[in-house]
C-alpha cells in the first residue's frame, strides 16, 4: 500500500493546510504529525481525527493508499486502468466541498 502518512500529507496540502496547523487541527503535536507523513501508522483514534478535520472517512484514507500489488493479479490491469482516475475524482469532489 502507499503508506498512510503519504495519502494524508497529500490531503493535508490538498486542503491548504501547513503541517504545523493541521497537527493543531487534529491535536496532534508537529513532530507526531511529522512521524505519521514520514510513514509512522497513526493509532486509529488520531487517523479518526485527522478524517475529521479533512471531513472525509477514515477508510478513504486507506482506500486511496492502496496499490496494485494490493490487488489480485488478475484484477491488476483493470485497477491499474481504473484507480487512477476514481482517485482524482474523489479527492477533487471531496476538497472541493
Amino acid at each position: 500500500m502507499k503508506e498512510v502518512g503519504e495519502v494524508i500529507k497529500e490531503l493535508r496540502n490538498r486542503a491548504g493546510y501547513s503541517q504545523a496547523e493541521f497537527a493543531s487541527a487534529c491535536s496532534i503535536s508537529p513532530s507526531y504529525m511529522s512521524q505519521i507523513e514520514s510513514g509512522r501508522l497513526p493509532h486509529l483514534n488520531n487517523l479518526r481525527k485527522i478524517a475529521e478535520v479533512l471531513d472525509i472517512p477514515v477508510q478513504l484514507i486507506y482506500f486511496l493508499s492502496l496499490k496494485p500489488e494490493n490487488i489480485k493479479e488478475e484484477k491488476r490491469e483493470a485497477f491499474e486502468l481504473i484507480f487512477p482516475a476514481v482517485k482524482e475524482m474523489m479527492v477533487k469532489t471531496l476538497m472541493d466541498n
